[in-house]
């Protein structure tokens, strides 16, 4: 955490926050979307009264709306920004237009994800063999 927040009284766990991420968002081109179907399926999970209760005692007393208006899709996406801007989480966000109303989807880029992917592709790039050769390579396995 920034030694300069103030807003947030107390550091809040990366574990939790990427863990919570992990869990409820969908992963799409290597990051997690979180959009208002993403929120109103939190809402009935009761997913945001959860991470409500972990973040209110971190905030500074005077700042304690913040975790309490994230019943709103606003709001959330409000304590969102600030957690990911507090913890050095990139983000981007996609703004739709949609009958009439703005949509703002957020797109949450975590560490995890991005080095699990790069060594999978090396991994891929290593092995010169084709998918063919590796069919082959199986049938030399011997089981005890």
């Amino acid at each position: 955490m920034s030694s300069s927040s103030q807003i947030l009284r107390y550091d809040i766990s990366y574990n939790y926050i990427s863990t919570f991420i992990k869990e409820n968002f969908i992963v799409e081109n290597n990051e997690y979307k979180c959009d208002t179907y993403i929120f109103k399926r939190l809402m009935l999970k009761n997913k945001i009264y959860e991470l409500q209760e972990y973040l209110i005692d971190k905030y500074y007393n005077s700042k304690r709306n913040y975790p309490r208006n994230m019943t709103t899709y606003r709001g959330f996406n409000v304590v969102l920004r600030q957690l990911c801007n507090n913890l050095n989480i990139k983000y981007r966000y996609h703004i739709q237009y949609i009958h009439s109303t703005y949509n703002i989807i957020y797109y949450i880029t975590l560490n995890d994800l991005v080095e699990n992917n790069n060594q999978n592709n090396n991994i891929n790039q290593d092995s010169n063999e084709s998918p063919k050769d590796k069919t082959k390579n199986l049938d030399k396995i011997v089981f005890k």
